[in-house]
């Protein structure tokens, strides 16, 4: 954390990381971005979206560091679109260690959708006194879940002031596997007419000979607007 701090003579605003990143939010919701195929190339653990499969057991270590003033803060984690199990927490450092994996409760965990680290230590420090005090570890949690429902679920810490300051991450499942919008979609950030009508109907609406089938009122609309695009040309 600590090779983060610099507020340049505190001209930077303040952003909190997930993984050494900090989130920012999309002009175009991410649901439509993976379901219509926007900005696909952004979907990379980099930008904090990870890839997952429905019905695969995942586990994860939430690790707590302070911020930038040395102080362990308390972070409530949440996450959207399925529940996970708490299998344990403890001070200092998760190193996959024997000893830290026998005191895994993987038997009968709690299952929650929120979860809170460990955050303070003596003086609201770090419990690690090996590793400098002010940025050494202030203690994990591990968690486990099993995706059942396709889609991009944010996981975040649920001070939503710390969700607006980055600290947020989407896990989500393949584009083929989210089903179709309703009818009364409506059109955000870089979703057009033509990016849509392409992918729910495989029609290009810049050739005025189109076929559309469909009652819904989406599909009017989309009618409505190639009538007009016909007409221009």
């Amino acid at each position: 954390p600590q090779d983060f701090c610099d507020s340049a003579g505190n001209t930077k605003p303040l952003r909190w990381l997930f993984g050494r990143r900090t989130w920012k939010y999309p002009a175009t919701p991410v649901l439509s971005k993976l379901y219509f195929d926007i900005g696909a190339k952004d979907f990379t653990e980099e930008n904090l979206y990870y890839a997952i499969e429905l019905g695969k057991t995942y586990d994860m270590v939430i690790h707590n560091y302070p911020a930038c003033n040395g102080v362990c803060e308390t972070h409530s984690w949440h996450m959207h679109g399925m529940h996970f199990w708490v299998l344990g927490a403890g001070r200092g450092e998760w190193s996959g260690s024997a000893a830290q994996l026998a005191m895994l409760n993987t038997v009968d965990p709690p299952m929650r959708d929120t979860v809170q680290t460990i955050s303070e230590g003596v003086d609201n420090m770090p419990f690690d006194k090996t590793q400098p005090q002010t940025f050494g570890p202030c203690g994990y949690t591990v968690i486990r879940f099993v995706p059942k429902s396709p889609g991009t679920w944010m996981f975040h810490c649920h001070q939503l002031w710390h969700i607006i300051m980055g600290s947020n991450a989407v896990f989500y499942t393949a584009a083929h596997t989210i089903p179709p919008p309703p009818s009364n979609l409506m059109l955000c950030g870089e979703m057009t007419v033509e990016k849509v009508a392409q992918k729910l109907y495989g029609c290009n609406i810049g050739n005025a000979n189109v076929s559309i089938t469909g009652s819904s009122p989406f599909a009017a609309a989309v009618l409505i607007l190639l009538a007009h695009v016909a007409r221009a040309k």
